[in-house]
């Protein structure tokens, strides 16, 4: 078997964390320890990125991973190919609409109070997500599906197991 570059783009991260394709395959992303993702589009791969999306600077460049975790929201039709899921070291859980100007982009955010996000994983049909925490902490929370049609004013609901 032979691998051969076909496409390429310049992030401008010195350390890339995540990379992924979205569902529809169009867009591509790339997370840095620096707190950002860069949102490409496939078709114009020579061009800057779409997007330059941030999670909060802690500061603490030792001990903070930056975007350690990415996942495309894939329920429903239309919104499921520009909805992004991003963890970081920052403890924060955002949710992104790329189709939507850099500056609205961000839909929803949380704090997980678990310190820096290590890992996100949502279950099938996107009715639970899991978050692991550096702290060693998992914690499964409920997800509201109706944050799709809701913006930062409406927070989405969240409940947290302890078991």
């Amino acid at each position: 078997m032979h691998a051969r570059e076909i496409e390429s783009a310049v992030s401008g991260h010195e350390d890339v964390n995540v990379v992924d394709f979205s569902p529809c395959e169009r867009y591509i992303i790339s997370c840095s320890h620096r707190n950002e993702i860069a949102v490409f589009d496939r078709r114009f791969m020579n061009r800057p990125p779409l997007h330059r999306l941030h999670h909060a600077d802690t500061g603490e460049d030792d001990l903070n991973a930056g975007i350690t975790s990415a996942l495309w929201w894939s329920q429903g039709s239309g919104t499921s190919q520009s909805m992004l899921m991003t963890g970081g070291g920052d403890g924060a859980v955002k949710l992104w609409d790329i189709r939507r100007a850099t500056e609205d982009a961000e839909t929803w955010s949380f704090e997980a109070n678990l310190g820096p996000i290590a890992r996100l994983a949502a279950s099938p049909l996107f009715e639970h997500l899991i978050i692991g925490g550096d702290s060693g902490t998992v914690s499964v929370y409920t997800l509201d599906h109706s944050m799709i049609s809701h913006y930062k004013d409406h927070p989405m609901t969240l409940l947290s197991y302890d078991n």
